[in-house]
Formats: C-alpha cells, sequence, structure tokens
C-alpha cells in the first residue's frame, strides 16, 4: 500500500475498539506480496465498457452476482444505487474511458425504502444543518433547497424507472448507448436479478428478461416463488416461511382479508386468521412488473391439506373484479390440479354457493361434481345470494391428462356408475 496512504491511515486518534483498517492493511500487505501487476496495466477504459451504478449496500458483490473479472465494468456506488449521486463519475467514465453501456441496479430491502420523505430520514439520523432533531418542533423539520436530498425509495420499480427518465434528460451523458434498468432481490445469496426495463436502443421484441425465482416479503415473511407467466400476469407459489413473528403473521392475515374483501366485494365480512388456517397451497397472480407484495395480488387461491383423507380443501378462489374475464381462475385451478397431482394427493374439494352459477360452471368444467347439498351452509351471513351450498369434489384418480384439465372434456374421465352416485347424493346440482 502507498506510504503516504499509510501513513494517512494512521493518523488517528485513541478509540475504544481496535480499528477494522488496522486489519486491512495488514491483508494489504500480505496481498501487496502477491498481487499480479498485469491487472493494474494501464487501460483507456474497462475492458468490457460498461458502467454499473447500484447501491453501497455492504450485501452486493457484484463480481460475483454477475460474473465479473477486475479490470472489466467501472462500477459507481453510492446509496441506493441513485443515478444523480453517479453523474459525476458517470460523465468521466463515459468521456474518457468511452464506455459504451449502462446498467442501474436498485435492489430489494434497501436502507432507502424504509423511508418515505425527506423528514423521516432526517429524523432518523438526528442531523440537520448541525441541530440534533429531537430539539426542534415538527413544523421545524420542513427542509429547504440547502438541504440534502436522500431520495428515499417508496416505490422499488418506480425509482428505477425515475433514473431510467433522469438519465435521458440530461444532456451531459450518452444518449446513443444501451441503458437498462434492473431490480436486485437480495435473497438466496444474492443470485438473482430481474430486468425491468431497457431505454435508447435494442428492439422491443429483444428485450430479454431474466426473472427472480424467489424473494421473501419481510414485512410478511412470505416467500413468492416464480412458477410462470401468463399474458400480463406472473403466477407465484406463497409459502408463509417458519420462524414468523406475531407482527408479521398480523401483516399478511390483515392484508389477505383486505385483499378477500375487495374480491368478493364484501367489505362487512371477516376473514380472520387465514393463513393459519389456510395456507398449505398458496397460489397468486401478479400484474407483470409490479411490486411483489401481499398487498398487490391480482388473483388468489388458498387451500389447506386434509390430513385425514390426505386431500386439498380449496378456502377461498377469487380474482379481482378488473382482472376477472382473463382466465386467471382457470389457470389458479389448474395449478392447484397439478400441485395434488404431485403431492400424491385422493382429491380436491370445496364449498359453493348454489347460486354462484359462474364458479359452479368452472368447477364443472375441470371435472368437479357435488356429493352433497348442505341447507344453511352459510347460515347468518347475509352477504351469500343463498344460505345454501354444494360440496364439490374432484378426485385425482379421474385425470387422464393433468395439462388439459378445465380446457379438455377428455381430461378427467368419470365412471357413469360414480356420475350417477353423484346425482344420488347430489340431485339438486349440475352433473356436467
Amino acid at each position: 500500500m502507498n506510504s503516504i496512504l499509510a501513513a494517512a491511515l494512521n493518523s488517528s486518534g485513541v478509540f475504544p475498539f481496535k480499528p477494522f483498517i488496522d486489519q486491512c492493511c495488514a491483508q494489504n500487505a500480505v496481498y501487496a506480496r502477491t498481487y499480479d501487476e498485469k491487472i493494474y496495466d494501464a487501460r483507456d477504459s474497462p475492458s468490457k465498457h460498461l458502467v454499473i451504478i447500484c447501491c453501497m449496500d455492504a450485501r452486493i458483490d457484484l463480481f460475483r452476482i454477475l460474473g465479473l473479472q477486475p479490470g472489466e465494468v467501472h462500477i459507481i456506488q453510492n446509496g441506493g444505487g441513485r443515478l444523480r449521486d453517479a453523474v459525476r463519475s458517470l460523465v468521466c467514465s463515459q468521456a474518457l474511458s468511452h464506455t459504451k453501456e449502462v446498467m442501474i441496479i436498485h435492489h430489494t430491502d434497501c436502507g432507502f425504502t424504509y423511508f418515505s420523505n425527506n423528514k423521516q430520514i432526517l429524523a432518523s439520523l438526528r442531523v440537520r444543518t448541525g441541530t440534533r432533531t429531537e430539539q426542534l418542533n415538527p413544523s421545524q423539520l420542513s427542509y429547504d433547497e440547502d438541504d440534502p436530498d436522500f431520495m428515499p425509495i417508496t416505490d422499488l420499480e418506480q425509482s428505477v424507472r425515475d433514473d431510467l427518465a433522469e438519465y435521458k434528460k440530461n444532456p451531459l451523458l450518452k444518449q446513443d448507448i444501451i441503458v437498462r434498468g434492473f431490480t436486485l432481490w437480495t435473497v438466496r445469496a444474492l443470485a438473482t436479478i430481474e430486468q425491468q426495463y431497457r431505454t435508447l436502443s435494442g428492439n422491443a421484441k429483444e428485450r430479454s428478461m431474466i426473472r427472480q425465482s424467489q424473494f421473501t416479503e419481510r414485512l410478511t415473511n412470505i416467500e413468492f416463488i416464480h412458477l410462470t407467466d401468463y399474458d400480463d400476469y406472473r403466477l407465484y407459489k406463497l409459502i408463509h416461511k417458519y420462524g414468523s413473528t406475531q407482527a408479521q403473521t398480523f401483516t399478511v392475515n390483515k392484508w389477505l382479508e383486505e385483499y378477500l374483501q375487495e374480491s368478493f366485494e364484501t367489505p362487512n365480512r371477516y376473514y380472520p386468521n387465514t393463513v393459519q388456517w389456510c395456507s398449505t397451497t398458496m397460489l397468486a397472480f401478479f400484474i407483470r412488473n409490479t411490486t411483489l407484495s401481499m398487498k398487490n395480488i391480482n388473483a388468489l387461491l388458498l387451500a389447506r391439506l386434509e390430513a385425514y383423507d390426505n386431500s386439498k380443501y380449496i378456502c377461498y378462489i377469487s380474482v379481482l373484479k378488473e382482472h376477472r374475464q382473463n382466465g386467471l381462475g382457470t389457470k389458479l385451478l389448474n395449478e392447484l390440479i397439478k400441485d395434488a397431482i404431485q403431492a400424491k394427493n385422493s382429491r380436491i374439494s370445496l364449498h359453493a354457493n348454489t347460486e354462484n352459477k359462474s364458479a359452479l360452471s368452472l368447477y364443472l368444467k375441470c371435472g368437479m361434481r357435488c356429493m352433497a347439498y348442505i341447507p344453511g351452509y352459510y347460515f347468518g351471513d347475509q352477504t351469500y345470494a343463498t344460505q345454501n351450498a354444494f360440496t364439490m369434489t374432484l378426485q385425482i384418480k379421474n385425470i387422464k391428462n393433468s395439462t388439459t384439465v378445465c380446457h379438455s372434456t377428455t381430461a378427467v374421465e368419470i365412471s357413469p356408475q360414480e356420475e350417477a352416485l353423484y346425482k344420488q347424493q347430489c340431485p339438486q346440482a349440475f352433473t356436467g
């Protein structure tokens, strides 16, 4: 290490702890004896002509995440990975080192996502123009032009869009190069990234997407596992992870209840303790490029395992009003059927209101049959069209083609004897 720099590092006062800088200097002494001078040969530009702007978060190891080697790229790191703080370095990189591509990466669980405005950050830091904020009244926390903008992130994907838009407006930055924005999911060893946006160049048909496979929402401790894409939607399996705190369980139950009230259009109906009673299988659709959260579900299926006969019972299956007629309910049911086959379950069952014609039509199309008529099943709940219900069931053994269930009449084969039994047990229902 340069001796002047070492002297500067050692010109410190007395501390009640051993500075980690000392350990860094010791490690540098070992490194200096073995390092490869070729890495530091003068170059006009990084060999890959790429600049990466990302957060200063200590967990982010871009060399491992992106498979980089020393000398290949310029990396500019700051709080949140924001473009505005990176402009000075980026301009120099483009002008002096002739870099031709830019990656802007923001990440989940970023410290800047925990604040919604500058006031909160200033209060948290307890510093404002040399004055401790606990001595100030709330009205004194309004900031002026001389105060720094900490750029809190309230919407992760929108912050990427904002930085891409800001890039495009900046006259100092090259506009004839590739600039892409990404969201880094800081779970599973930081191993995956998801490309969200692409600007300035490239055909839309060529825009590839590297999808993140797993993500855990911190507020709910729900893990999101990507299963497949369907038109403008993405299907995820949701897992309520072991070790959730009471606060996390309360939050996920609250958000599930809010979703169910909206999707069933029953604002006064209660759906208590949903995640405790019905989370063996949770499947949900989200609009592409929306922030993954239990607050942003567009269609949902919740089922639990009935251990006494190794079956799956569907507690709820619903789609928000504005997302209906897109086949999401059918896709959810199809996915549950595949899950039940893989788990070697005996059957899938649910209760359906006898007046819910659209739901009954779907269940019958998917090979379900009524095995019981239950008058007064919804007794006391006036939000239903009627108080009566059908118990619907699909025997897994009857499925002949799991990929065409709900789409082909031959996917589920029910013997005439079994059909006759259903009709005898439940004459009030459709028999298909």
